[in-house]
């Protein structure tokens, strides 16, 4: 791939290629399988960098391209298209960050997340709680401040995760009753939502999991630590409803510390 051009969606997904997934996409239905076929392909032709920006080595694609491009390919391979999705958003939060929000140096908050796509880590989303129906707006899963520089703490159910078998770095969020970092002034004391990421190489698997058809989606028990707040873009919207207690029905556990990726 070269790093210096920006490429197309017809270059990104040939449409040989996607006639093989189609073929394949009945028999992962049918034997209850990820993609795994289809996933190297993508990553092959460097779609999973698509919205990465091509001074970062990615493939360069608008938003509406990138929407093209899933539309294309779940017409072919609805299942794949909705689990490589869940690491698109991410990069493309990271994307948008970068063109609308940059610091003084041009750089985004989360340029890291886009080199780290261009460097072939996948991202996915652990968001989902049994009985949370404020989803991304409150969590269940707890988050415990480590100190200045030192992240959090997060420990909680997530069902499910999106891209099981092969994602390296887990978007979290939680929810920390204690005041965040430089917090001060009227409502710092409230609860507030972290947002950030663990990585896969940080633990190891104790238990037993579930699979989703397809998409590869399973329940993640992690206790784990998460990057610092100011390399993660962690934030800290207000819960919309109260916490209840913990789900229970994690079939993977991860237990270890995690230490932020990179940035360099």
């Amino acid at each position: 791939m070269n790093e210096n051009t920006a490429r197309t969606v017809d270059e990104l997904l040939p449409d040989a290629m996607l006639r093989r997934f189609g073929e394949r996409a009945p028999g992962y239905d049918a034997e209850n399988v990820f993609f795994a076929d289809d996933f190297e392909e993508l990553r092959a032709t460097g779609y999973l960098a698509a919205p990465a920006p091509v001074e970062l080595g990615g493939a360069g694609l608008r938003l509406e391209q990138l929407v093209e491009a899933q539309r294309r390919l779940a017409a072919y391979a609805p299942a794949t298209a909705l689990g490589v999705n869940m690491h698109l958003v991410w990069v493309q939060v990271a994307r948008f960050l970068r063109d609308r929000a940059p610091g003084d140096d041009g750089n985004g908050p989360l340029d890291w997340v886009l080199r780290d796509a261009v460097a072939g880590e996948v991202f996915a989303f652990g968001i989902s709680e049994a009985g949370n129906d404020a989803v991304l707006m409150d969590a269940r899963s707890t988050a415990e401040h480590l100190g200045a520089g030192e992240g959090y703490r997060v420990d909680g159910t997530k069902i499910f995760t999106s891209l099981s078998p092969v994602w390296t770095r887990l978007g979290v969020h939680a929810r920390c009753d204690a005041p965040g970092p430089g917090a001060a002034g009227p409502g710092a004391a409230e609860p507030h939502l972290v947002f950030g990421f663990v990585r896969r190489d940080g633990g190891a698997l104790r238990e037993g999991s579930i699979s989703h058809p397809g998409s590869g989606t399973r329940s993640v028990c992690a206790r784990r630590r998460a990057g610092p707040r100011d390399s993660t873009g962690c934030g800290s919207p207000r819960p919309t409803s109260r916490r209840g207690s913990h789900p229970s029905t994690g079939r993977i556990r991860w237990c270890s510390r995690y230490s932020h990726p990179s940035r360099s």
